[in-house]
């Protein structure tokens, strides 16, 4: 294990802490959105990305497969959002254990998929 694998181990970041994106599908299905993520995620290899161990000394970022099974997950539905305007925007799934954290091993991305 080197440096930067033993420093996300013992320092686990929430994943909103070190990229966060959001985009408003006005008209949009939930299943709509979900499908297009899905077909995003299928055509751009860097968002299955997983890190994972070798062994005890050599780290890998693996590139999955897209799947029903991969996308189950990285791909989350999340409770009703009131206005795009509403601070629990800014703080959604923050801090939540097991949907806000993305650390050593584990998934590189997740999606979240809410209703405004």
């Amino acid at each position: 294990m080197n440096s930067i694998e033993e420093m996300l181990i013992k320092y686990k970041r929430p994943q909103t802490s070190n990229h966060r994106h959001a985009w408003a599908r006005p008209g949009s299905s939930i299943a709509d959105v979900q499908k297009a993520v899905e077909g995003t995620v299928a055509h751009h290899s860097m968002l299955r990305t997983m890190a994972m161990y070798f062994n005890s000394k050599i780290s890998l970022r693996m590139t999955i497969r897209p799947s029903a099974k991969w996308f189950s997950k990285c791909i989350h539905i999340v409770d009703l959002i009131k206005t795009a305007e509403d601070s629990n925007l800014n703080t959604c799934i923050y801090n939540d254990p097991k949907l806000d954290f993305t650390v050593f091993p584990e998934l590189m991305f997740c999606f979240l998929i809410t209703q405004i």
